[in-house]
């Protein structure tokens, strides 16, 4: 329970109290999590495998907002707002995960408020990593390694320095905001240089330190 940074905090009678209400899910490859525009009603923690968040506008174009992997939680600010979920979640790699439904989480919240408060500091964390983030000015560079390296240190089993990312060189350009044309540009001298290892639908990380450098990431381990 505790790899969650979301149930970090909470004592073992907390954590207890919310595992009882989990429903264990597993999923293939492709399988969808949630849909755009549902009612946001089940809370989902992936224990393994990685899931894209894909958003579809108003006509119809859709793009990948961002890759998510172990120890994450999915559209908690939603959840918690009870609002529709903003984006489609996607298994890019068979999925292993915990649900919690919006009427157990009020049974449990009443039984243990500590299980909100953490929550709430869950939401408040991703919405400063998505500020601090924006692309801004950025090098183009600096914005592809930063959002690799990002995926890549949630792709990792054993805490290294190296991971395989599940995405195409379309898919990584939409997270981070650029033509397929330059992220394909970045990535070819990365391969050059020994940082990455290019497949046909998948990255392979070689070198996440020297990634975290170039796109100004901080190691989440120091």
């Amino acid at each position: 329970m505790h790899r969650f940074p979301l149930l970090r905090h909470l004592g073992d009678a907390e954590a207890r109290q919310l595992a009882s209400q989990l429903f264990r899910r597993q999923l293939e490859r492709g399988a969808v999590l949630f849909r755009q525009d549902d009612p946001a009603d089940h809370l989902v923690f992936v224990l393994s495998g990685q899931v894209k968040l894909e958003r579809t506008s108003s006509s119809g174009t859709v793009s990948i907002v961002e890759v998510l992997g172990p120890g994450n939680v999915l559209a908690a600010a939603n959840f918690l707002a009870v609002e529709p979920y903003p984006v489609t979640a996607v298994a890019l790699s068979p999925v292993d995960s915990w649900t919690l439904s919006y009427r157990d989480f009020e049974t449990t919240v009443r039984r243990s408020p500590d299980i909100s408060l953490a929550l709430l500091r869950y939401v408040a964390t991703r919405l400063h990593r998505a500020y601090t983030r924006a692309p801004g000015v950025q090098r183009s560079d600096v914005r592809l390694a930063s959002a690799l390296a990002r995926i890549a240190q949630d792709s990792r089993t054993d805490g290294g320095n190296s991971a395989v990312v599940a995405l195409s060189h379309e898919d990584l350009s939409q997270v981070a905001g650029m033509a397929r044309e330059t992220a394909t540009r970045h990535l070819a001298k990365w391969q050059k240089d020994g940082l990455v290892r290019l497949h046909p639908r998948a990255i392979q990380v070689l070198d996440l330190k020297a990634l975290r450098r170039i796109g100004q990431v901080d190691d989440p381990t120091a």
